[in-house]
């Protein structure tokens, strides 16, 4: 990776960068080496200007989310960690939702557990599976995690998605 593409990573507005990283601490069972880089972002707007960069370079990347199906060697990970922090961890319900069509727009980073929960303090239903699914709502959304007969593709409607062109 060139010194180059960590400036122009760390230049980001609304993104931090940590050179050899440990990577233990972000995932589920707390082992594994070093990342080259970790990039943490917290608007939307700083993921995509990393996605952009990234995807340009010719150095391998991966998105981290709750880490619980990310094994990292003792050797580490030779290329960049893009991790979403905290501000991806929201629930909102849309100003236009009624009694009659109950959805909400959940951020990729927020463990799905926690979503449960949050569904079923509203008297809501269709998430109990997910209680006991460590992961995050976009890694669970990516795999269409499901337990209990249960699984991500029975309560997703849409899903936004960022590339280097941006979010769609």
């Amino acid at each position: 990776m060139t010194s180059d593409l960590t400036s122009e990573l760390a230049g980001i507005p609304g993104s931090r960068s940590w050179r050899r990283a440990p990577l233990a601490p972000f995932t589920t069972i707390g082992v594994g080496g070093n990342a080259d880089l970790l990039v943490t972002v917290d608007t939307a707007d700083a993921l995509i200007a990393a996605v952009r960069l990234l995807s340009d370079a010719d150095v391998p990347w991966v998105v981290l989310g709750g880490g619980s199906n990310f094994l990292v060697p003792d050797s580490g990970y030779r290329g960049v960690v893009l991790k979403l922090d905290h501000h991806f961890h929201y629930v909102e319900e849309p100003e236009d939702a009624d009694a009659s069509s109950a959805w909400l727009v959940a951020g990729a980073g927020l463990p799905l557990s926690r979503l449960a929960v949050h569904v079923a303090d509203l008297g809501l239903s269709g998430l109990e599976f997910a209680c006991g699914i460590p992961g995050s709502v976009g890694g669970g959304v990516c795999m269409n995690a499901g337990a209990h007969s249960g699984c991500m593709a029975d309560v997703v409607d849409a899903v936004h998605i960022v590339s280097g062109e941006g979010l769609g």
